[in-house]
């Protein structure tokens, strides 16, 4: 026999011994609140009536401050509206297949991988440029004509 069916043999056991306290824990209750209920046949017209003429400005009190309450709620938290109000049109599309492009166009700055800074070992005015801006160069090709 495992543990767990030794635990439920044991809690099945007790079960008549929870079921009386249960039992006379209910009872004490009852008893604490029956005579509430024995007293709901008796209320009438004239207990009522005396308990209203009796505690009427009590009562009138109540009332207004519940309303004040429930305008001042309404007033700081506004029930949302609603926007729109007209009949929508939906429209669909049937869908197909296709290629999807891969070019991305963005607007920005191109930085290059290496940035060389050129300068002569000589100083000497430059007489000829022999290449334009943004002309791409390769190694060993003229760039300027130095006066000698």
């Amino acid at each position: 026999m495992s543990k767990i069916e030794s635990a439920l043999d044991k809690t099945v056991a007790k079960l008549p011994l929870l079921k009386g306290w249960v039992m006379s824990r209910l009872c004490k209750v009852w008893q604490k609140i029956s005579p509430a209920f024995s007293r709901l046949h008796k209320i009438d017209y004239a207990s009522t009536k005396s308990f209203v003429i009796k505690y009427k400005w009590r009562l009138l009190i109540l009332a207004i401050i519940l309303f004040a309450g429930s305008k001042a709620y309404d007033h700081f938290f506004p029930a949302s509206k609603k926007q729109g109000g007209g009949v929508q049109t939906i429209t669909s599309i049937v869908t197909e297949k296709k290629d999807i492009p891969l070019v991305i166009e963005a607007t920005g700055n191109i930085v290059s991988n290496s940035i060389v800074d050129i300068r002569p070992m000589v100083t000497n005015k430059v007489e000829k440029i022999h290449i334009k801006d943004g002309q791409e160069v390769k190694e060993g090709e003229l760039l300027f004509t130095l006066d000698n």
